[in-house]
């Protein structure tokens, strides 16, 4: 349970109500003396951050566990007047990083008077240069790691994101040797239907991931309003993201959250995939870091082997993507419900009703391959995102016909 946190906390993201919503609950049946500070400070985060019912449910669990464990936050409060909520159809990169924080640093006015040494993030403000090289344009995100900015780097003169870590990991060494580690695998994933990571940066005593600028709304944005994806239009999309995907696979990096919050689209419906920085490269499935990761993913779209702990590899992706394939054509995940860990039990039985059960005009082909990358065991799915785009160019084209 003790290793379920850390990444419970990584996964609070106002963008997505639901899963923040089910984490909160579980992150309240795993506080203990030892980690109610942390977890309250989580919540305490999610809250300033989020808006309607999200916040009411984050609300009422700090009460509960300030009524266990006593007020054990540490974190500033946002000032209501400086709340918003995420607007993701805005967002270059879609909620991934984690809620407003305090953090400290340096920075210096767009007009170069003295700039505030200690700011939460009401207080980066369009305008203001951090480390006399990135001038904020606007935030645009909040999710399990920490803030997102759109800013314009005015060495290279070009609009990019700084994703900022959340504080209790900027002020662990250990954790920045660990994100350390994982992008430098992950930056060798270059591919149009990625967003590109270019970076680690420190900021004063802040850290933050410097990535690709991609306008974009996320595919969880289309799922809450439309319910489903036309299936010609969402064959292509998913063929872009079995590209991205095939192109991880290669560098031997899993993403292991592959949800629709972090599948982005344009307004020409090009692709990427985003928030790789919570993988570990297979070659570190081994270690703690990656055991930790039992818990980092979504209740709704996790793999059974994630959930039991075991090892995991690129076919977890892939059962991943059968349950957004389930969604984006049923209309509903093939797994959800008011408790959270009910939920994940549903994912080891592997008893969800049949896609075409759920919505009758969805093709043949296209419900067994959605099957197919959701069967239980590993071995009886897809080997390869190259062997699912091959069946979805292929039933792409007879659609098309």
């Amino acid at each position: 349970g003790e290793e379920a946190v850390e990444p419970l906390v990584r996964a609070l993201d106002p963008g997505d109500a639901e899963g923040s919503r089910q984490a909160v609950e579980v992150l309240q049946n795993l506080a203990s003396e030892e980690n109610a500070e942390s977890i309250q400070n989580a919540i305490t985060q999610l809250i300033d951050s989020g808006n309607g019912e999200l916040r009411q449910s984050a609300d009422a669990a700090l009460k509960k566990l300030v009524n266990r464990f006593g007020d054990r936050t540490s974190v500033m409060r946002v000032p209501a007047g400086e709340q918003r909520g995420q607007q993701e159809e805005a967002s270059p990169t879609p909620p991934s990083a984690s809620p407003p924080e305090t953090t400290e640093n340096a920075t210096t006015a767009a007009d170069g008077s003295p700039g505030i040494r200690v700011f939460d993030t009401a207080a980066l403000k369009p305008g203001l240069v951090l480390a006399d090289r990135y001038r904020i344009i606007k935030k645009v995100g909040a999710g399990g790691f920490g803030v997102v900015m759109l800013v314009h780097d005015q060495v290279v003169d070009e609009e990019l994101v700084l994703k900022f870590l959340h504080p209790s990991v900027s002020s662990d060494a250990t954790m920045i040797q660990r994100f350390i580690k994982e992008l430098t695998y992950t930056r060798r994933i270059t591919h149009p239907n990625v967003i590109r990571i270019y970076d680690f940066i420190s900021i004063g005593d802040s850290y933050a991931i410097s990535m690709e600028y991609f306008k974009s709304h996320s595919l969880a944005y289309e799922l809450r309003r439309n319910r489903k994806v036309a299936f010609g239009r969402g064959i292509r999309l998913l063929r872009d993201v079995c590209r991205g995907m095939s192109a991880a696979q290669a560098s031997h990096v899993v993403h292991r959250d592959l949800k629709p919050a972090n599948i982005l689209i344009n307004s020409k419906d090009r692709v990427k995939i985003v928030d790789f920085g919570v993988a570990a490269a297979a070659r570190h499935a081994n270690t703690r870091l990656t055991r930790s990761g039992i818990m980092i993913g979504t209740p709704k779209y996790m793999a059974p082997e994630q959930i039991r702990g075991k090892q995991v590899d690129s076919r977890t992706d892939i059962y991943t993507l059968g349950v957004v394939m389930y969604e984006m054509f049923c209309g509903r995940p093939p797994y959800s419900g008011e408790d959270p860990m009910a939920t994940l039990f549903m994912h080891l039985e592997a008893d969800f009703t049949p896609p075409r059960e759920v919505n009758p005009e969805i093709p043949e082909e296209l419900a067994a391959i959605i099957v197919k990358a959701m069967a239980l065991k590993p071995s009886e799915r897809y080997q390869s995102f190259r062997d699912i785009l091959q069946d979805l160019e292929r039933l792409g084209a007879e659609l098309e016909s």
